[in-house]
């Protein structure tokens, strides 16, 4: 509703200008307002490892997983899995305005197995960066010690999320894939125990991280993605 003496309200199409360009009393419908996924899938295991207890652990509907904490002693003990909200800035400067995603607050989720005593080591993405992939490396562990599949190195993946939004047409991407790491047991670097193997897995976007799931005994077994489909909530 115009105000006294205002010029009269002449419709015109909707863009996201901070303006009632249609005159319907409702500012920049149709325009991003923020990022949500449904229905986390869990991608394939990696570890040969046929030990341990499952877990699964995933972050909330407005955030993805930017990274992990990695405890490591002789091999990896722990992991913690850590969660950023997605969060949708728009540029005023321009119009109509341009919309990225930044991410907001940084939330750990539980650590799997829940105590560890090795050292931590800092997975999490840099620069705003979100996870898309992990890899890990595994050896066969002779007697004395405890026999069996252990994971002594991890490392994970990440992009920087690229927001592109034309004519109310929208899509996310994922640009400038890094890999970071690695978190290394002690065990990783004495060639006595023989030659390690790898294993590896990437999300491809939209498509992103939003949650770990696993086995762990005493130490990491298999360790697994959650992934989504981020999509852009509209005013």
């Amino acid at each position: 509703m115009t105000g006294a003496g205002a010029p009269p309200c002449v419709p015109s199409p909707e863009v996201c200008n901070g303006r009632d360009d249609n005159c319907d009393q409702k500012i920049d419908e149709g325009c991003p307002s923020g990022f949500y996924w449904q229905a986390a899938t869990e991608r394939a295991l990696i570890g040969d490892s046929q030990q341990g207890t499952e877990f699964s652990d995933t972050c909330a509907g407005d955030e993805v997983l930017v990274g992990f904490q990695v405890t490591a002693g002789d091999w990896v003990e722990q992991v913690t899995g850590v969660c950023r909200k997605l969060v949708v800035v728009a540029d005023e400067t321009k119009t109509p305005f341009e919309y990225s995603l930044q991410l907001g607050v940084s939330r750990a989720l539980s650590p799997h197995p829940s105590t560890a005593s090795g050292a931590i080591t800092d997975l999490t993405c840099p620069n705003g960066g979100i996870l898309v992939g992990l890899r890990l490396s595994q050896l066969a562990v002779p007697p004395p010690l405890p026999t069996g599949t252990m994971v002594p190195t991890l490392y994970a993946s990440c992009v920087t999320p690229v927001v592109t939004w034309s004519a109310g047409v929208s899509s996310i991407s994922g640009q400038g894939l890094i890999e970071i790491g690695p978190a290394a047991g002690s065990i990783s670097m004495d060639q006595s125990f023989g030659q390690a193997w790898y294993e590896h897995d990437d999300v491809a976007s939209p498509t992103f991280v939003v949650g770990l799931h696993g086995y762990v005994s005493a130490w990491l077994d298999r360790l697994g993605m959650e992934e989504a489909t981020l999509g852009i909530e509209l005013r």
